[in-house]
C-alpha cells in the first residue's frame, strides 16, 4: 500500500504581524485578590497549512504576543501553538479560521494552559491579505511552585496582515 507524501510544494507559509488587545485575569490562590489588566501588544505569527480540498486548509502555527517594556503594570510575553487550524474559504476573497492550541505564559513562574481562537482573513491579492481574530488562552503555573499569581486566563483581540508565500 503506498501512503501519500506531502512535499513542500504542496505547503501555505504565512508569516504574519498584528496589532493586539489582551486582556488579563489572574485567579490567584484562595487569599489573594484577582487582578487583571488591559495592554496593547504588538505580535508575530507563523503558519504552515496545505488545502484538503477547494473549500479547506489544515495546518499549524505558532503566534507570540511580546511583552511591553513601556508599561510597569505589563505582564510577560505569550506564546500560542495552534496545534490544528482550520481554514474554511468561504469565497474567493474571505475566509473563516478557527483553532485548538497549547500556550505558556512568560512570567516569574511559567504557566501553561490550553486555548482556542478563530477569526477572518480578507485576501487583497495573491499574497497579502488581512486578519482579525479573537483568542482565549487559560494557562495555570505548576501546582508545585509556590506562588500567589496562579491561574491566567487572556482574551485578546488582534488585528494584522500576513503574507503568504
Amino acid at each position: 500500500m503506498a501512503q501519500a507524501q506531502i512535499t513542500l510544494d504542496q505547503m501555505q507559509l504565512d508569516v504574519g504581524i498584528s496589532l493586539s488587545a489582551i486582556y488579563q485575569r489572574n485567579s490567584g490562590l484562595e487569599n489573594t485578590p484577582v487582578k487583571s489588566n488591559t495592554a496593547y501588544r504588538s505580535g508575530l505569527s507563523f503558519t504552515a497549512s496545505r488545502s484538503v480540498n477547494s473549500k479547506w486548509d489544515v495546518g499549524t502555527g505558532v503566534e507570540m504576543l511580546f511583552a511591553s517594556t513601556s508599561n510597569e503594570k505589563s505582564f510577560g510575553s505569550v506564546v500560542v501553538w495552534k496545534m490544528l487550524e482550520g481554514r474554511y474559504h468561504a469565497s474567493r476573497v474571505l475566509s473563516l479560521t478557527s483553532y485548538f492550541s497549547l500556550g505558556r505564559f512568560a512570567r516569574e513562574n511559567p504557566a501553561y494552559g490550553y486555548g482556542v481562537g478563530g477569526g477572518m482573513s480578507y485576501k487583497l491579492n495573491a499574497d497579502w491579505q488581512l486578519n482579525i481574530n479573537a483568542n482565549y488562552l487559560g494557562t495555570d503555573a505548576s501546582i508545585d511552585t509556590a506562588t500567589t499569581s496562579k491561574r491566567d486566563k487572556f482574551l485578546w483581540l488582534n488585528v494584522g496582515a500576513s503574507y503568504r508565500f
